[in-house]
């Protein structure tokens, strides 16, 4: 069961990265790993505080298919398949509403996958 405390999911965002920051001092490529992991866990923390979830007719301005639920999500990435989409993932939440972070965001996701 996905953790939907703010508080719990910060709390292990630091930890990963403690560790992260560990790992990196030794040249270990599960820092990376890690680091994202830490900034996975602060877009769903973020996500479960956001008040525009509390507004689905906001949430339809920004993007048609959000809804308040959406909040919830803990995949990584949601991809989509012929002409409609199968709903939203964390990394796609984070480029609809954060836009102002998604490029590191995504850096982190890409670093962590080399």
């Amino acid at each position: 069961m996905a953790i939907t405390n703010t508080h719990l999911l910060e709390e292990r965002a630091e930890a990963h990265w403690k560790t992260a920051l560990l790992l990196e001092e030794s040249d270990n490529e599960w820092a990376a790993v890690l680091a994202f992991y830490s900034c996975y866990q602060l877009a769903r923390a973020a996500l479960l505080s956001d008040p525009v979830f509390d507004n689905e007719e906001r949430l339809m301005q920004i993007h048609e298919n959000l809804r308040t639920q959406d909040k919830y999500k803990t995949k990584h990435e949601v991809h989509q398949s012929g002409q409609g989409s199968n709903g939203f993932g964390v990394n796609d939440l984070v480029h609809q509403l954060y836009n102002y972070v998604s490029q590191l965001y995504r850096t982190s996701l890409a670093v962590s996958m080399v």
